[in-house]
């Protein structure tokens, strides 16, 4: 471009001189030196100017993880529920995944997905605790008396029938994998580590967490036959009779009233108490939430 003006420029003398000679000339470069400084170094920056930087790659929005099993049940509860109660569905599908989980039957591990939950932690964990084959659709989170109706007309009637489907979709047993004998052994070898006690304790602990267990129905000690005695864990050990297991279950309305401290389970006194807080187990329910883990 600045070769191009410049050879403007001197033909534009040229002519000057010819018609009209030196001073002709000379007037010819003073036009040519104003309109240089007037209009030809914008012209010159314009033309070597950078040509626009091409606008950057748009980097796409990660997305969400899949979120697998939780996206399958959302979809058959979507079936059922046409989103009726607008976050009532999430709901739904957050808290059969997490009784699932607390039962031992696969680790739920969706953040994302449960964060757009109306749930409370605490309404969350209290429903983990109940026994689904005694209690009705509307004690899930989400459900009240009309998506209730809408479960009944797919044959949906409790929420042992919703585990099972949930279980069902995702190609998963409703029982927990890990033999029993073996949940009991491991979970006698934890209470030991931590209680300070002596050996009956560390049995009586073990019997009343798992007379709870089997109450809420996270575990089936029936299937053990009479004698539920393993390799650590013996119950026959145990300080606690028929009659005193009844009566603990009893205070807790079979499992589904409130949880105690800790200390309302025999063998646990003041020592233990401190020693199971050592390790954030404060209450009753703590340490049935500590078992299920053993399921796993």
């Amino acid at each position: 471009m600045s070769n191009l003006l410049l050879g403007l420029a001197g033909a534009f003398i040229g002519v000057g001189f010819f018609y009209a000679g030196q001073m002709g000339a000379i007037l010819c470069v003073g036009l040519c030196v104003f309109a240089y400084f007037k209009f030809g170094k914008t012209a010159s920056a314009a033309s070597g100017a950078a040509s626009p930087a091409p606008s950057p790659t748009a980097v796409p929005t990660p997305t969400s993880p899949s979120i697998g099993k939780m996206s399958a049940f959302y979809n058959a509860m979507l079936d059922v529920t046409n989103n009726v109660g607008g976050a009532s569905t999430r709901n739904i599908v957050v808290a059969i995944a997490n009784l699932a989980d607390t039962r031992g039957l696969w680790r739920f591990d969706y953040e994302d997905f449960s964060n757009e939950s109306t749930i409370s932690s605490g309404t969350l964990v209290q429903f983990c605790r109940i026994n689904p084959k005694h209690s009705t659709l509307q004690d899930i989170p989400g459900v009240g008396p009309e998506i209730e109706k809408l479960f009944q007309k797919k044959g949906y009637n409790d929420i042992s029938s919703l585990l099972s489907l949930f279980c069902r979709i995702n190609n998963m047993s409703d029982s927990p994998n890990k033999p029993l004998p073996r949940v009991l052994d491991e979970f006698f070898a934890w209470v030991k580590s931590v209680h300070p006690g002596t050996e009956p304790n560390f049995h009586t602990v073990v019997h009343c967490t798992a007379a709870l267990a089997d109450e809420i129905e996270l575990i089936d000690l029936a299937s053990l036959g009479t004698s539920r005695d393993g390799d650590l864990y013996k119950e026959s050990v145990s300080a606690c009779t028929a009659e005193s297991i009844k009566d603990f279950l009893d205070q807790f309305d079979n499992g589904r009233g409130e949880l105690g401290p800790i200390t309302d389970i025999k063998g646990v006194g003041p020592k233990a108490q401190k020693a199971f807080k050592k390790v954030d187990i404060m209450t009753v329910e703590d340490l049935l939430d500590k078992f299920a883990t053993f399921l796993m």
